[in-house]
């Protein structure tokens, strides 16, 4: 009978986790934020899309990079720039809510193909969080609130329908605070096997070179050997102990703090701008309704 129980209490604690039924305000966070911000390198690309990704330019896709050919179909410019630009105005619809299910199934499958196109500029590790990320948004009721869907609704159904809050099962959250885990956690496990961190000079590397964009802030820290190695290491322990610190109040705010701090040290040290922000837009999924 103690197994019986054990095992019940176990089943049930896993399923409140993952659909325990909550107001998707962190998620409504999540669509407006994570999307401006991936809007805007794609945004710049527009005027490129002939020569990055229809059959007139160059596109290098990801597949052809690891001998596997070039399975994605590469359009004419007329159709790729069209395509391109239905993706951004689904985006767009997405950040404001405007029929955000459908904004999203258009928008996601398109932002995935586009970056699988250029794997020389395009798909980067930003990138490739923000897929994720989108694919969960597609599959959850973000456009609930803070929307124009909600707007419409409250229109439709009446103030007296809609005064409360529209709840549901809480797994898509979960799973992008699961991606976030997974990927500190590897990324620790990495570094862990690069004794070039440790000992600073891949930082310092990092930090004179200008492979983003100017860094002024970095090559001056670049020189400061002792803050470089215990960077190293606060680093390293932050994304160790990120899994585990994330999911208890008070280590959430312990651990989005630091993640935060982190984030904003790449922006300042590396050059880093689009990747801090998506990784800090992410960071709204841990916010739950209480």
């Amino acid at each position: 009978m103690k197994t019986t129980t054990s095992e019940t209490s176990w089943f049930g604690g896993l399923k409140a986790f993952f659909f325990a039924e909550q107001s998707p305000y962190g998620l409504a966070l999540v669509r407006m934020f994570l999307t401006s911000v991936a809007l805007v390198p794609m945004i710049r690309r527009f005027p490129r899309v002939r020569e990055l990704f229809s059959s007139d330019g160059a596109p290098q896709q990801l597949a052809e990079l690891f001998g596997q050919g070039r399975p994605l179909p590469e359009l004419p410019p007329t159709f790729a720039a069209a395509l391109y630009g239905v993706m951004i105005f689904a985006l767009i619809c997405g950040v404001f809510g405007f029929r955000t299910r459908m904004a999203f199934l258009i928008g996601t499958p398109l932002y995935i193909y586009f970056n699988l196109l250029d794997a020389v500029s395009t798909m980067t590790k930003y990138s490739v969080i923000a897929s994720h990320m989108f694919l969960m948004l597609t599959l959850s009721n973000c456009g609930a609130v803070w929307s124009i869907d909600a707007i419409l609704r409250r229109w439709k159904e009446g103030p007296d329908a809609t005064a409360v809050p529209p709840r549901f099962p809480v797994w898509p959250a979960r799973l992008i605070q699961m991606l976030f885990c997974f990927v500190y956690f590897g990324a620790a496990i990495t570094k862990i096997q690069t004794q070039a961190f440790f000992s600073g000079e891949q930082m310092r590397y990092w930090m004179l070179s200008n492979w983003n964009y100017s860094n002024p802030a970095g090559e001056v820290l670049a020189m400061w050997t002792p803050v470089l190695l215990a960077c190293g290491y606060i680093t390293v322990v932050w994304e160790i102990t990120f899994p585990f610190l994330a999911w208890r109040p008070a280590g959430r705010f312990f651990a989005l703090g630091v993640g935060i701090i982190f984030h904003v040290m790449t922006w300042i040290t590396l050059g880093l701008y689009i990747f801090p922000l998506i990784c800090i837009s992410g960071y709204m999924a841990f916010l739950m309704e209480d």
